[in-house]
């Protein structure tokens, strides 16, 4: 039976190291939302992160809503195309709370949760703002609130305000990580669940 494994957390929690070092455990097949936006026959052409940002940066937020979940139906779509466990990079959870932080519709964000598989287990990594803020050296203008200029100061104020959707999302089942352990103690705390 494939298992769908989730890892979420904010901009900067170590949800890409925590993967890594996933697939030195085990075969999975890695859905990220960037499948979505890669250059092929059926999506949209990015041929950079950098111009991701810069597009997403001009949309509404509904259509930017819009966007990015249809983005990461396409990314999810693909993984279970795959016969591999699936392990699932921020999934919805993280583009969805940094919408409703930017203005999008609750109504909308809601009438489109029924479009995404459950996840057989989500892990939660939680950290505070000011640890993420250290740990990352760049920021796109999309994680510190559609600026105009990306700084440190614009992530920490973005992420802060994340937090309240956050909350509305972390569901009981949730395990819930303490990501400002090192990588070795996170990688088994959540192989303990595995």
């Amino acid at each position: 039976m494939r298992k769908i494994i989730c890892i979420t957390g904010p901009d900067g929690s170590g949800k890409s190291t925590l993967i890594q070092s996933l697939l030195k455990t085990h075969n999975y097949y890695v859905a990220s939302i960037w499948d979505g936006m890669k250059n092929n026959e059926n999506n949209v052409l990015f041929n950079s992160k950098l111009n991701v940002d810069k597009y997403l940066c001009n949309l509404l937020p509904d259509a930017r809503l819009l966007f990015l979940a249809h983005a990461m139906k396409i990314s999810i779509d693909k993984a279970f195309e795959s016969n591999q466990d699936i392990l699932i990079d921020s999934y919805f959870y993280k583009y969805f709370v940094s919408e409703l932080t930017l203005g999008a519709s609750k109504k909308l964000a809601d009438s489109l949760l029924d479009v995404f598989v459950v996840p057989d287990k989500t892990f939660y990594l939680v950290i505070d703002s000011n640890t993420t803020r250290q740990r990352k050296t760049k920021y796109s203008r999309y994680e510190c609130g559609l600026v105009k200029h990306a700084s440190t100061e614009s992530f920490l104020e973005f992420q802060l305000k994340t937090q309240n959707y956050w909350n509305t999302f972390v569901k009981p089942n949730w395990i819930k990580i303490n990501a400002k352990e090192n990588e070795e103690v996170v990688l088994k705390n959540v192989l303990t669940h595995l």
